[in-house]
C-alpha cells in the first residue's frame, strides 16, 4: 500500500512542479517584455481546506470558473440546496474542460463534493462553540492541511488515470499490504525524496522572498540571505549562476518529457 501512496503522492507534487513551473517560465518571459502576468499558485499546499485550495491553485482557472459559470448561475446567492448544485455544476464543467471523457467528470464532481463538504463543515464549527475554539490553533490548522493534501491525493488519482477501471485499480492498491522493506527501497530508488526537498525549499525561498524589504520598483528576487541578486558583486554572480548551471546539469534527465498540461 505505501508504495501506491508514494506513486499517488509523486504524481501529486509533480504536476504541481511541471504546471507551476511552466507557469512560471511563461511569467518570467513576459516580464522580459515588458508584461505583468499575474500569479497562477500562491503555496497551494498549505491550504487548511479545499475552498482555500482552489483560491491558491490554477487561480486563472478558479476565476474563471467562478466568474463565468458559478457566478452566473446564482453563485452563493441563491437558497443553500442550488448553492450546493451550483457548486457541483461549475466543479463538473470544469473536469470536462480537462477532456470530454469520464473520469474527468468524476474527478469534477470528487472536488465539487469536496467543496460542498467544506463549506458545510466550515458552517458548522462557526455555529459550534467548542470547535469554533479550537480554529485558532495550530494543530487545527495543521490537521486541515493534512486532511486536504490527502484529499488531492485521491482526487489525483482520478486526474492521472486513463480511465475509471484504472483509477479504481489504483484506489484499490492504496489498501493492500506490501512489506516494509520493500518500501523502503522503492522510496529511496524513487524521486519522490527529491520531490519533497524540493517543495521544501520552494517554501523556504518564497518565505525569504516575501520577507526581503525591497523597494516598490524593485523585483522581489528569492535568493535567501543575497537581497537584490543585481546589487551583488560580479563574483557572487558568477557563483550563482555557475551553482545554478551544475544543478541543472546534474538533475537534467536523459530524456525530457512534455509538460503534462500542454495535453489541455
Amino acid at each position: 500500500a505505501l508504495d501506491a501512496w508514494m506513486t499517488v503522492a509523486g504524481f501529486t507534487f509533480q504536476i504541481f512542479f511541471d504546471f507551476s513551473g511552466y507557469t512560471d517560465i511563461g511569467r518570467g518571459s513576459a516580464l522580459l517584455l515588458g508584461y505583468k502576468v499575474p500569479e497562477n499558485f500562491n503555496w497551494p499546499f498549505l491550504a487548511a481546506n479545499l475552498t482555500e485550495f482552489w483560491h491558491r491553485w490554477h487561480i486563472s482557472l478558479s476565476t474563471w470558473l467562478r466568474d463565468y459559470l458559478f457566478i452566473p448561475l446564482g453563485g452563493s446567492r441563491v437558497g443553500p440546496a442550488r448553492a450546493r448544485f451550483n457548486t457541483m455544476l461549475t466543479m463538473i464543467l470544469g473536469g470536462l474542460w480537462h477532456g470530454a471523457a469520464w473520469h474527468y467528470v468524476v474527478w469534477g464532481a470528487f472536488h465539487g463534493v469536496g467543496l460542498v463538504a467544506s463549506k458545510e463543515w466550515g458552517d458548522f464549527v462557526r455555529k459550534t462553540p467548542f470547535l469554533s475554539k479550537l480554529r485558532p490553533s495550530p494543530i487545527w490548522h495543521w490537521s486541515g492541511v493534512t486532511l486536504t493534501i490527502l484529499f488531492l491525493f485521491m482526487a489525483g488519482i482520478l486526474f492521472r488515470a486513463k480511465d475509471l477501471p484504472e483509477a479504481i485499480k489504483i484506489t484499490q492498491k492504496l489498501f493492500t499490504t506490501s512489506s516494509g522493506g520493500e518500501v523502503l527501497a522503492l522510496f529511496l530508488q524513487s524521486t519522490l525524496p527529491l520531490s519533497i526537498s524540493l517543495y521544501i525549499i520552494y517554501l523556504l525561498v518564497r518565505k525569504t522572498s516575501e520577507n526581503l524589504k525591497l523597494s516598490k520598483n524593485s523585483l522581489k528576487r528569492p535568493l535567501l540571505s543575497l537581497g537584490n541578486f543585481w546589487d551583488q558583486s560580479l563574483p557572487t554572480q558568477i557563483a550563482v549562476y555557475a551553482g545554478t548551471a551544475l544543478l541543472i546539469l546534474g538533475f537534467a534527465p536523459m530524456y525530457v518529457a512534455p509538460f503534462i498540461y500542454f495535453q489541455f
